[in-house]
C-alpha cells in the first residue's frame, strides 16, 4: 500500500508540473497568435493609408482624383472584410478597432466630399492613430517581449507611420508657402517638421540594426538593408536642402517640384519598407510559435517516453519486491512446519537476494542447532 501511495504521490506532482509547462507553452503561442491576427488587420489598413498619402497631391493640386477615390474605396471594402472576421476578436469595450475603422472611413467620406485640408489632416491623422493605439493595444503587438520583433513592432507601428506623415505634411506646407518668402512662424513650424523626420529616420536607423543583430537569421532582414540605406540617404539630403535652402535662408520658396519628386521617392522607399516589416513581422511571430509549438510536441513525446519507461521500471521493481516477499513467506512458512532443509531461491542480484541468503544462513544456523540437540539428546 506505501509502495502505491507513493507511486501515486509522484506521478500527482509529474502531472501538475506537466499542466504548468503545457499551460504556459499554450498561453505564448495564444499570445503570438493573437499579434499575427494583428499584423493581418493592418495589411488592408496599409493600403488605405498609401492611398491617402496619394492623395495629398489631389487636395493640394485640385486634381481629378476619381480613380484614386475608386482605388481607396476597393482598399475599404478589404478592410471591412478583414474587420467582419477579426474585429469581434480584437474589440473591447474601451478600444473598438471597428469603431475606428468607421471613423476612418466617414473622415474619408467627408474628405471626397469637401476636397479640403482640413478634413484630409484629420483623416491621415486618424489612419496613423488606429496602428499606435486600437490594433497595437488590442493584438498584443505592443507587449511583444522579444528583441528582434519588438523593434520591427515599434517601427511598424510607430515610426513609419509617422515619419510618413510627417513628410506628407512637410510637403503640403511646403505646397501652401510655394512663391512666398518664410515668415519665423512658418519657419519655426518647418523646423519642428525638420526635426520630427531627422529623429524618426535615425530611430528606424538604430532599429534596424538593434533588431538585426537580436535576430538568430538576419537574413530574414537582408531584402530591408538596402531599403533603410536608401532611405537614411535621400532623408539626410532632403533635410540638408530645406535646412540650408528654407530655414537659415530668407529667400522665397521655390523649386516645388523638386521637392515634391524627392518626398515623392522617398515616401515609396519608405512604403516597400512598411511592407516588408508586416511581411518580416509576421514571419518571425510564426516562427516563434512554430518554435513553442514544437517544444510543446517535443516535451509530450518526452514525458510520454520517459513515463512508460518509468512504468515499466516500477512495475517491474513491484514484481521483483512482491515475489521476493512471497517467496520469503513461502520458505518461512516451511521452516515454521518442520521443514528445516528449505531454501530460499532468489536470482535477482539485489538487495533481496542478499536478505534471502542471510535467511538461508538463518535456516542453516537454526538446523545445526536442532541437529546438535538431537544427538545431545540421543547420547
Amino acid at each position: 500500500m506505501k509502495f502505491f501511495i507513493i507511486m501515486f504521490i509522484t506521478g500527482v506532482a509529474a502531472c501538475v508540473l506537466m499542466f504548468a509547462l503545457f499551460r504556459q507553452l499554450n498561453h505564448q503561442i495564444e499570445f503570438n497568435s493573437f499579434e499575427t491576427l494583428g499584423v493581418e488587420y493592418l495589411v488592408p489598413i496599409q493600403q488605405v493609408f498609401e492611398g491617402a498619402l496619394d492623395y495629398q497631391a489631389v487636395i493640394m493640386n485640385k486634381q481629378d482624383g476619381e480613380e484614386l477615390q475608386q482605388r481607396i474605396d476597393a482598399h475599404f471594402e478589404a478592410v471591412e472584410e478583414v474587420d467582419a472576421q477579426l474585429g469581434p476578436i480584437l474589440n473591447t469595450p474601451e478600444s473598438s478597432v471597428s469603431d475606428k475603422i468607421d471613423e476612418i472611413e466617414s473622415l474619408w467620406n467627408n474628405v471626397k466630399a469637401s476636397n479640403t485640408q482640413e478634413h484630409y489632416e484629420q483623416w491621415i491623422e486618424s489612419i496613423v492613430s488606429i496602428y499606435g493605439n486600437e490594433v497595437a493595444n488590442n493584438s498584443n503587438l505592443i507587449l511583444d517581449p522579444d528583441l528582434d520583433t519588438y523593434y520591427l513592432m515599434n517601427t511598424y507601428l510607430f515610426l513609419i507611420p509617422e515619419f510618413a506623415r510627417s513628410l506628407n505634411e512637410l510637403q503640403m506646407k511646403l505646397n501652401n508657402y510655394s512663391g512666398s518668402t518664410l515668415t519665423m512662424e512658418q519657419k519655426m513650424e518647418i523646423v519642428a517638421l525638420h526635426h520630427s523626420i531627422e529623429e524618426n529616420m535615425t530611430r528606424i536607423s538604430s532599429n534596424f540594426n538593434t533588431q538585426v543583430k537580436h535576430t538568430a537569421d538576419a537574413t530574414v532582414f537582408q531584402s530591408m538593408e538596402q531599403v533603410v540605406l536608401n532611405i537614411t540617404k535621400q532623408s539626410s539630403e532632403l533635410l540638408d536642402e530645406i535646412e540650408q535652402q528654407l530655414i537659415y535662408s530668407d529667400a522665397a520658396v521655390m523649386d516645388i517640384d523638386h521637392y515634391s519628386n524627392h518626398i515623392s521617392e522617398l515616401m515609396s522607399d519608405i512604403h516597400d519598407y512598411h511592407y516588408e516589416h508586416a511581411a518580416a513581422l509576421d514571419l518571425l511571430i510564426n516562427i516563434r510559435i512554430d518554435g513553442y509549438k514544437s517544444v510543446k510536441y517535443l516535451s509530450i513525446g518526452s514525458l510520454s517516453i520517459l513515463g512508460l519507461i518509468a512504468l515499466y521500471f516500477v512495475i517491474g521493481f513491484y514484481i521483483s519486491i512482491r515475489y521476493a516477499v512471497l517467496h520469503l513467506q513461502r520458505v518461512a512458512k516451511n521452516v515454521e512446519n518442520g521443514q528445516l532443509d528449505a531454501k530460499a531461491e532468489l536470482l535477482s542480484k539485489d538487495e533481496f537476494a542478499t536478505v534471502g541468503q542471510s535467511f538461508n544462513n538463518i535456516i542453516l544456523s537454526f538446523r545445526s542447532i536442532i541437529e546438535s540437540n538431537q544427538r545431545t539428546i540421543k547420547q
